[in-house]
């Protein structure tokens, strides 16, 4: 196992191809020794990546007094459970309105492909292939509040250190992303009415402008 820079920890390569990393917290466990960290990957650098993040997701459950083992098995579709029981039942909602929110995840959330992915898995693809599929599939109305609570919860595991990057937050629908080249579109158009206005003004300046000079004369 060969030891690397400072952050790395130690990298070898397995008999069938794959990479495990092993990294050290700084942090002492219960037992006494420093808490230690293996993940394996399809390669030497996703191996490393994903050993740092669970690393640091479990020094900041540590710091918080929690010696919070990181289940690398779970689903998103367990984290939207936990999410929902925890943050969004505590918002001082009513309680049709958190059941509301259940029908709906069991209805349009927990019966779709993404929900059935571990956190590695994950990116902002997946998330725009499901909000793409749930908006084809119910109304816009319907469609909204599964989105509203994935975008949300994504923002929650980037917080935990769960996921590198908060996905779902840059993650759009096919709707969504053609209002925005509409909008381009229409920015293009004023912008260039506005040029020629300019330049039908400016012209309309040096007319008059010569004319004045010639009745001068």
């Amino acid at each position: 196992m060969a030891k690397r820079k400072d952050g790395e920890g130690s990298v070898r390569q397995l008999p069938d191809g794959s990479w495990e990393c092993l990294m050290q917290s700084k942090y002492i466990n219960e037992n006494g020794r420093p808490k230690r960290i293996k993940r394996k990957a399809a390669t030497e650098q996703g191996a490393i990546k994903s050993c740092r993040l669970a690393l640091k997701a479990w020094e900041k459950e540590f710091e918080r007094g929690r010696n919070t083992k990181i289940d690398k098995t779970r689903t998103l579709g367990s984290y939207m459970e936990e999410y929902v029981d925890k943050v969004v039942k505590n918002r001082r909602i009513t309680g049709s309105t958190y059941k509301s929110y259940i029908y709906t995840l069991n209805a349009n959330f927990y019966n779709y492909k993404i929900s059935k992915l571990q956190l590695h898995m994950l990116n902002t693809v997946e998330f725009e292939l499901y909000f793409d599929t749930v908006t084809h599939d119910k109304s816009r109305k319907t469609a909204s509040v599964p989105i509203q609570l994935c975008k949300q919860l994504s923002t929650w595991l980037y917080g935990k250190s769960l996921i590198p990057e908060d996905y779902a937050r840059f993650a759009e629908t096919k709707h969504e992303k053609g209002m925005n080249i509409l909008g381009i579109r229409k920015m293009r158009i004023k912008t260039g009415n506005r040029y020629f206005q300019m330049k039908i003004l400016l012209n309309s300046i040096i007319v008059i402008r010569t004319i004045c000079l010639n009745t001068a004369v």
